[in-house]
């Protein structure tokens, strides 16, 4: 390139051209030329000019031939956070062993072992960090020579580094390598702590303005208050059936003589044919023999307990709390089934500390047989097996979903305090096998009665309970942090909740709706066993774990059935776009004409569905959730389908809490749900602002359903209890009919049950009564008008407050961290985020290969740190399934922080960012 070289104010030096030939150098005495580096090795790094020929010549200075292979080493800067970081990738001697490598890279990087240990503040669990803190010593290196820190220190095999025509590294190629997460190396240091020193500044808290203040600040600004409510349940007709009957029982005992040939409840098999079907007065002669069992057989009192433990089926509607003869005011209690922990096989080792959680949290101590089945468990790992469990055999499998869920029904059976446990016969003969008394004490069992085997007789006299505010049911569910929570519903609030969703979806007894999802707990459960008894329409239940064999079960009925309504769970919608996302032209077409199915599915549809799948028929598609609503999930599902006539505004979302198992529920009626955008930088500070699709830093929020009637929602200062203006963030407060009355002898704090159900505002109106759900999230008026031509409101939910970080005093919720982890790579399948002594741990599932495992630590930091502005401690690379996931298709991360602490993981590699 030829180049005339000018004076600063533009006037030519020379009239001659010169050419430009990329070298760094400078003209000495007499007239001698200089050679200090090249253009090409230029590195600007906080201000500053480095060359990486220096620090080629710094690293292999250490221990000259010893350990590089032939001195093969490629120094680079990546963009990371505004700046240019610094990137060693060397060629490590085919002989070398990882202590050799943890030591050559300890002396290259100038590391403390004081500054590591102040840093983690104790040793991390896991033999590498041992190894490396024993090796590390000071060194004068890179660090003490250039005043600069390296951000990655990478070790690959030798030859294979990709290499020019002449045989040099070629730079720009391995740099490529590293940002695409191709580089494949064999060991790894990463160093932010040190080399990141631009992070923005900690956020200092403000003293808090009190209540009157802000509600002051919103009148004169012109916000409202941030409150909206459903429909009125006050206005009812007077051949309304809610005030004819109270209770479910009775509902149920004029259905039995009114209609007893409708059929409530349909249940499906994998193959898609009818497994069995109840009527409403074969539902309400099953009822009145199950109470004839009890009355006999337990000589129950007013009061007690009686726990079911059923899989998904026929049986849970028929001992719900809807059965006419169940002679307690408490008769249902649902507890874990044997499979209903874990929506996919669970790790062995989690579930064991699964276990144990509960047990230490409740005061249960493990009994000697429990320590023994560990053990050989733990024994069998040391035994070579694959760590992700596809070697444990199937017996072992068994055996310890057997053990484990007996632990869990017997923690849900303490703290219950339940008089006996109804299950079926096959569940009987498990509960009482070899397996199960590994795990728990057999004399620790309530008597367990077989349901499978009832009295003829009818009872002399069916229970009739005194008032509605009895307690008709026991609600148990594990939280996302471990907390085993039985919520009381009494018989009031249960048919107020199920009148609610009758109003709210137009069910009466010609409408069919199709169930797939667990009825183990909160609005599945009453989907599942109560909904139909009230309100009169006919269920298809579709057992979840039927969709492993079929996946196309739950889509296949729905369009046989031409059901307008369905209601499903997260992980059923993941399950149905991973596994029919690329089979939707031969669910079109139907098998007659569809070529075979790929990634090992099989088409299973019945003859009348053989020309193919039709879902213009749906017209809500509703996700039963607990969470904020997965955007991306539900419109891959929209988009995925709508070659198959789904409408993309027909998938919405439910949302409820253990205060109050629905709030939120998109009815036949009202506008679609709307979807908003919101700065994340903002909401980090607990503000919202909104801007526009595709900003940087935006996130999408999508509004979970429609406010059910009779249920009235304000948004609250978690602190300070004084009520927010319009589209501000804070605590989600709920006033209803159908509010749960309390926790049960779970917290044993009489004053925190009753901040969370009997909680106050402390300006405004502090005569209502609210309860607390611990979510945070914000209401906005939309342009929008609902049914009863009001402007529609519209509820954001952002995240759960015992979920949130606290870091650098900004409030982070895992679900952001941890959708952009999943974008950096396609080998992550699953990732969750928790923290530990002020470190960030992060923990992705690798789908793949276990020389992909130390790409993605360097991709992982880069991405937390581009768009979060957090240094990651700790990336935990491991098998997929190890993370827990529960049936509702949450992450318990609290769990997972328990086994990353005791060392149970079983990881494909560990890195500690320092």
């Amino acid at each position: 390139l030829q180049v005339v070289p000018a004076y600063q104010r533009g006037a030519p030096i020379s009239a001659a051209a010169f050419t430009r030939t990329g070298l760094l150098g400078f003209i000495g005495p007499a007239g001698l030329v200089f050679v200090a580096g090249k253009m090409d090795g230029l590195m600007a790094v906080g201000g500053r000019r480095h060359s990486a020929d220096d620090i080629v010549a710094t690293a292999l200075a250490v221990e000259p031939m010893k350990f590089v292979y032939r001195g093969r080493i490629a120094v680079f800067s990546v963009t990371v956070l505004h700046d240019e970081r610094i990137v060693v990738v060397a060629e490590q001697r085919p002989d070398s062993t990882e202590e050799d490598s943890f030591q050559w890279m300890s002396r290259v990087l100038q590391v403390r072992t004081d500054q590591l240990i102040g840093a983690a503040g104790q040793l991390i669990p896991g033999s590498g960090f041992a190894l490396f803190i024993r090796l590390v010593s000071s060194f004068q290196a890179i660090d003490g020579i250039h005043q600069v820190g390296v951000y990655c220190l990478a070790l690959v095999p030798s030859n294979t580094l990709p290499k020019t025509p002449l045989g040099g590294i070629h730079l720009s190629e391995t740099k490529q390598l590293f940002l695409e997460g191709a580089l494949h190396p064999c060991n790894v240091l990463m160093c932010p702590h040190t080399c990141v020193t631009n992070l923005p500044k900690p956020r200092q808290k403000q003293p808090e303005i009190g209540p009157a203040s802000v509600m002051v600040g919103n009148l004169v600004s012109g916000k409202r208050i941030a409150q909206a409510s459903g429909r009125d349940l006050g206005q009812m007709e007077d051949n309304d059936q809610a005030r004819k009957f109270l209770f479910l029982s009775e509902v149920l005992q004029w259905r039995a003589q009114t209609t007893p040939d409708h059929v409530l409840y349909t249940l499906l098999n994998a193959r898609g044919t009818v497994a069995g079907s109840l009527t409403c007065l074969q539902l309400h002669k099953r009822a009145e023999k199950i109470a004839a069992l009890l009355a006999e057989r337990r000589h129950l009192q007013d009061g007690d307990h009686v726990a079911l433990v059923y899989p998904p089926g026929e049986r849970p509607p028929q001992t719900s709390p809807a059965g006419p003869g169940l002679p307690v005011p408490t008769p249902g209690s649902p507890c874990p089934d044997p499979l209903s922990c874990c929506r996919r096989g669970p790790h062995r080792s989690l579930l064991w500390l699964s276990v144990r959680r509960l047990r230490a949290r409740h005061g249960a101590t493990a009994s000697p047989s429990e320590h023994r089945h560990h053990a050989a468990d733990r024994q069998d790992d040391r035994g070579g097996e694959a760590s992700s469990g596809s070697g444990w055999s199937l017996h072992h499998r068994v055996c310890a979903c057997v053990c484990a869920s007996g632990c869990v029904c017997c923690s849900c059976l303490q703290v219950s305090r339940s008089a006996c446990l109804m299950t079926s016969q096959i569940l009987c003969k498990l509960l009482r096998s070899k397996e199960a008394s590994a795990a728990v004490d057999a004399r620790t069992w309530p008597p367990v009665l077989d349901t499978d085997d009832l009295p003829k007789k009818k009872p002399p006299l069916l229970f009739k309970p005194s008032n509605s505010d009895t307690l008709a049911y026991l609600d148990f569910s594990v939280s996302t942090t471990g907390m085993l929570a039985g919520v009381q519903m009494s018989h009031g609030a249960t048919s107020a909740f199920c009148r609610s969703i009758k109003l709210q979806c137009e069910l009466y007894p010609s409408r069919e709706v199709a169930l797939c999802l667990d009825p183990y707990c909160g609005l599945g459960f009453v989907l599942w066993c109560l909904c139909s008894v009230y309100s009169g329409h006919q269920s298809i239940l579709i057992p979840p774990s039927e969709l492993e064999a079929n996946p196309s079960l739950w889509l296949s009925a729905v369009s046989q059935s031409r059901v307008r309504d369905t209601f499903c769970s997260y992980s059923v919608m993941e399950l149905c776009t991973k596994g029919l996302g690329l089979q939707t032209e031969a669910l079109k077409v139907g098998p007659r004409e569809a070529p075979p199915l790929t990634d090992g599915w099989t088409l299973s549809l019945s003859a009348p569905q053989a020309r193919g799948l039709d879902l213009s028929r749906v017209r809500t598609c509703v996700v039963v959730a607990e969470e904020r609503p997965r955007t991306a999930l539900t419109q891959s599902f929209s988009k995925l389908f709508k070659d198959l006539g789904l409408h993309p505004r027909a998938v919405s979302t439910s949302f409820g809490c253990r205060v109050n198992l629905a709030i939120c529920l998109q009815g036949t009626s009202g506008p679609d749900p709307t979807t908003v955008y919101v700065d994340m930088r903002a909401l980090r500070h607990d503000r919202v602002r909104l801007v526009e699709r595709g900003s940087p830093h935006s996130l999408p929020l999508m509004e979970s359903g429609k406010i059910l009637p009779g249920v009235r929602i304000i948004i609250a200062n978690p602190e300070t209890k004084g009520p927010m203006g319009e589209s501000h963030l804070g605590e989600i407060w709920v006033h209803s009919g159908h509010n749960a009355s309390g926790y049960f002898t779970v917290y044993g704090d009489e004053a925190l049950q009753s901040d969370h159900f009997c909680s106050r505002l402390s300006f405004g109106d502090t005569q209502t009564i609210w309860a607390r759900t611990g979510y945070l999230g914000f209401l906005r008026r939309t342009e929008l008008t609902d049914a009863s031509g009001e402007r529609h409101d519209a509820l954001y939910v952002v995240g759960a407050l015992e979920e949130a970080m606290e870091l650098r005093g900004m409030r982070y919720h895992p679900i952001d961290i941890e959708t952009s982890i999943i974008r950096t790579h396609k080998s992550i399948t699953e990732c969750a985020v928790f923290t530990w002594t002020n470190l960030l741990v992060v923990v992705v599932e690798l789908d793949g290969s276990e020389q992909e495992a130390l790409d993605l630590v360097p991709l992982v930091t880069n991405v937390v740190l581009e768009e979060h502005y957090l240094i990651v401690g700790v990336v935990v690379v491991v098998d997929m399934g190890v993370i827990p996931i529960n049936s509702r298709g949450e992450k318990q991360r609290m769990h997972l922080r328990d086994g990353f602490l005791a060392d149970q993981l079983d990881p494909v590699y560990v890195a500690y960012n320092m």
